[in-house]
């Protein structure tokens, strides 16, 4: 159904994914980023970066670990699809905001993707409204943005 952009199915599709992560008030449905699963998902999330994080110090004590903060892969998506854009963002933003503050308890610096992303005029992302193109993964432009906050983070003094 995604692939094909004349199916009137769709737009319900992308309607219904909107509700689930956006929320309606008036229906009673709250935003998934206020809901318990997103409290749990970040639970997990820092339980898992920790374990990762002992597992390489412990392989290396010493290395410099860097974790890139989460862009939002739907930025670029308005209009009938704004709430696909609100709901990811909010997301994007407060798994961010872990990562930020999580670095120096876990011993790793942050590379601030999220905020590279968001200040971008240009779409940094394969996902495309105008064709339904759902992939949150960057494009090339979007990599080399990653690249820039990485390296910023390794040569600071530049």
């Amino acid at each position: 159904i995604m692939e094909d952009p004349n199916d009137p199915r769709q737009q319900a599709i992308m309607l219904a994914v909107q509700t689930v992560l956006a929320g309606d008030a008036e229906k009673g449905i709250a935003p998934f980023v206020q809901g318990d699963a997103m409290k749990q998902a970040i639970t997990t999330y820092l339980q898992n970066i920790g374990a990762v994080m002992a597992v390489i110090r412990k392989v290396n004590p010493d290395v410099m670990i860097i974790v890139a903060t989460q862009y939002n892969p739907y930025g670029t998506f308005t209009g009938d699809y704004e709430g696909l854009n609100t709901a990811f963002n909010a997301g994007a933003m407060v798994l961010s905001q872990f990562i930020t503050e999580y670095g120096i308890a876990l011993g790793y610096k942050t590379a601030d993707v999220y905020t590279a992303f968001a200040a971008s005029g240009e779409n940094l992302m394969n996902a495309n409204m105008e064709t339904m193109n759902l992939d949150f993964h960057p494009n090339a432009a979007g990599h080399a943005v990653i690249a820039e906050c990485v390296n910023a983070v390794l040569k600071p003094q530049e």
